[in-house]
């Protein structure tokens, strides 16, 4: 039987390929895009800060294109990146930046550039606060070639982005009060507009140069001047929101997550600096789990402010109380900072992130400590219901407590991603996906393969019949 299935599905797949073969493919180069942070090879990380103290930070963009070095048409020209601030009043962000191209691991070209600061909409965040906005724009190639068209033209000083090749970018945060802010780096779109029967063939007919490349359509011969697909306009005023493009594209495609993006959480606590005390930071996020995964993503999920939040410590006959209460075995040994307070509101009632909740402790008392979170499911919106959605599954007690948190003075003193998530209809805990066994069976991917050659044959029997009357 099993012979007979091989047999079957090696004979389906060559009728695909012989039907395939009478169609042209047409391979066409296009450059993207790749945004993470080298120290964890991810898009999003986190950092600690203590008021008044800074810290530098990289952040890597690669040119994804699977092309050859050489090609021109899937090179990145005018490199410029941009910045969100979301809490500019805790968090400042150096404007002086430095940057390194590398081919490969080997430096091929570097230098220092100063953002443009303004205040503005970044349309992820919101389409009505205003955040700080940076952006670094490197310009053209270099100083005496204003575009790159032809491999002949390069040298190693230029300041392109070819297939492959990562730009990393290094700037510099400090801290200017307690508790979270996040930053978002994203590849700054053009804000030109060009109808489709008049794109740009010359680089002087566009006035906002950021993240172009020099490429023929589809299908055609003349090469224009087309914007990165994945790179982001924050707002447009007559969109409401921000805008990517089409790929091989000047149409702008309305967005607030598709395209090119990481993202920077900064923690920031008391400075210690002082020796009277230690500090403890102990947060997380109330979400709703848009695409049921149970894991927060920014730019996905939506964060849910209000929902109050207590932080508890547990008494020696095992009631949890609150960690800074006359009750608590730590009451005159932490004393939670006044403005975020025991209980918080997540986004603390607006005033902060969305969705986001802090606990800062003053610590006067050196040692471990024991913590919990306890969500108050009566300041839900109705018939909602939550869940933890955190990595350590162990520190989950039931749907709205989690813990404990330990934590030492002087060692590890801060611990973020205690969140908690729900989704519509409301169930209780956690999802678990069952797998469609039968796709994953011999036979069921023959009857993909079956299905998509009936639909090729179908397709072949129309465009031959196209013209014909019966």
């Amino acid at each position: 039987m099993g012979l007979i299935k091989l047999k079957i599905g090696r004979l389906l797949l060559a009728l695909v390929s012989m039907f395939l073969l009478q169609f042209p493919v047409m391979v066409l180069a296009a450059p993207s895009s790749a945004i993470y942070f080298p120290e964890v090879s991810n898009s999003s990380a986190h950092n600690i800060l203590e008021t008044d103290t800074s810290t530098t930070i990289t952040i890597s963009f690669k040119n994804t294109a699977g092309a050859d070095i050489n090609d021109v048409a899937s090179t990145i020209q005018y490199l410029t990146i941009a910045a969100a601030n979301l809490r500019p009043d805790r968090t400042s962000i150096n404007p002086v930046a430095q940057w390194e191209i590398f081919h490969g691991a080997t430096l091929r070209t570097s230098g220092t550039v100063t953002a443009e600061k303004s205040s503005g909409i970044y349309s992820p965040y919101s389409t009505t606060t205003t955040v700080d906005l940076y952006v670094w724009s490197l310009g053209q190639p270099s100083s005496t070639l204003a575009n790159y068209t032809d491999p002949s033209q390069f040298n190693n000083d230029l300041k392109i982005l070819r297939p492959g090749e990562v730009l990393n970018f290094t700037v510099t945060f400090k801290c200017l009060g307690v508790g979270d802010t996040v930053i978002w780096f994203f590849l700054k779109a053009s804000e030109d507009e060009f109808p489709s029967n008049s794109y740009p063939t010359s680089i002087d007919q566009i006035s906002d140069k950021c993240n172009l490349y020099y490429s023929s359509l589809p299908g055609g011969a003349i090469k224009f001047w087309l914007p990165l697909h994945n790179s982001y306009d924050p707002y447009d005023e007559d969109l409401g929101t921000g805008h990517s493009f089409r790929q091989h594209s000047w149409s702008r495609e309305p967005t607030t997550h598709a395209f090119a993006k990481a993202n920077k959480h900064i923690h920031q606590k008391l400075s210690e600096s002082s020796g009277e005390f230690f500090t403890f930071h102990i947060c997380g996020v109330k979400f709703l789990d848009n695409n049921r995964n149970g894991i927060w993503e920014i730019g996905i999920d939506q964060p849910v402010n209000g929902v109050k939040l207590w932080l508890l410590a547990k008494t020696q006959d095992g009631r949890l109380v609150p960690a800074d209460g006359p009750d608590s075995p730590y009451y005159g040994s932490i004393a939670v900072i006044e403005e975020h307070g025991n209980p918080v509101l997540s986004g603390e009632g607006g005033e902060a992130i969305s969705g986001l909740y802090c606990f800062n402790l003053k610590v006067t008392k050196s040692g471990s400590y024991e913590f919990y979170i306890w969500l108050d499911e009566s300041t839900l919106p109705a018939n909602y219901k939550v869940y933890p959605a955190i990595e350590d599954e162990s520190l989950i007690i039931n749907s709205t407590l989690i813990g404990p948190i330990m934590l030492e003075t002087g060692e590890n003193e801060v611990s973020y991603g205690n969140n908690f998530a729900n989704y519509p209809p409301p169930v209780g805990g956690k999802i678990i996906m069952q797998e469609n066994r039968f796709l994953k069976s011999e036979l069921g991917y023959m009857l993909i393969v079956v299905i998509g050659s009936i639909g090729i044959i179908c397709i072949i029997i129309m465009r031959k019949n196209r013209g014909k009357t019966i």
